[in-house]
């Protein structure tokens, strides 16, 4: 076969080919359904500082499409204050506010509220804090502070309830009760303590199985 008919060949199968993909091109597009400037798709969401709306849901990190308006896989940042799990990404952890369960990394059903509120808690369970640094060190089970710096110190202590600024602020112990400002104060080791009233028990330190009712009750008690 001569080198024209090749040639002629070669010719015929461009033609073709283009011809096939001109029509798939012209099979896929679809026609504007308005005349310009109208029916236009809406912009992405870009890093201007134009205001921008988005109709559909969104997700941040999520494997399967997201069915609310925004569905983020992972804690997020709000203004300073985090929200989501805390450290460790733990099930069942609640995390509300800066570096609340910040170092946590085993502990589960644990919830945190408050600027670093169980911020050195690790590998335990089941424990509540709300407030500024509660429960700042725990690392017992089954403890609820409520109060700014209550149980504050706490770590292997178990089953503590603090209800107020600065409850059991120094505690070590476990079992032990104190409901208001400054109430068992200083307890340290004791426990099955159980103090009702501002700095109830205030000074205790070591000792067990105390009941003080009323505001400065047993303050100076230490046994």
């Amino acid at each position: 076969m001569s080198k024209q008919f090749f040639s002629t060949l070669k010719v015929l199968l461009m033609i073709i080919a283009i011809s096939l993909g001109a029509n798939y091109v012209l099979a896929v597009w679809t026609a504007p359904s308005l005349e310009p400037p109208f029916g236009n798709t809406e912009p992405p969401i870009n890093i201007s500082n134009t205001p921008q709306i988005k109709a559909g849901n969104i997700g941040i990190g999520t494997i399967v499409a997201p069915v609310k308006k925004l569905e983020v896989n992972g804690d997020i940042l709000v203004n300073g204050i985090t929200v989501g799990r805390g450290g460790g990404n733990m099930t069942f952890n609640t995390a509300n506010g800066y570096q609340a369960l910040y170092n946590n990394n085993s502990g589960s059903k644990n919830t945190a509220n408050g600027y670093q509120a169980l911020y050195n808690h690790d590998g335990a369970d089941y424990n509540t804090a709300n407030g500024y640094q509660a429960l700042y060190n725990n690392t017992g089970t089954s403890n609820t502070a409520t109060g700014a710096n209550a149980l504050y110190a706490n770590d292997t202590g178990v089953y503590n309830t603090a209800n107020g600024a600065n409850a059991l602020l120094n505690n070590t112990g476990s079992s032990n009760t104190a409901n208001g400002g400054n109430a068992l104060f200083s307890n340290t080791a004791g426990s099955s303590n159980t103090a009702n009233g501002g700095n109830a028990l205030f000074s205790n330190t070591a000792g067990s199985s105390n009941t003080a009712n009323g505001g400065n009750a047993l303050f100076s008690n230490t046994a």
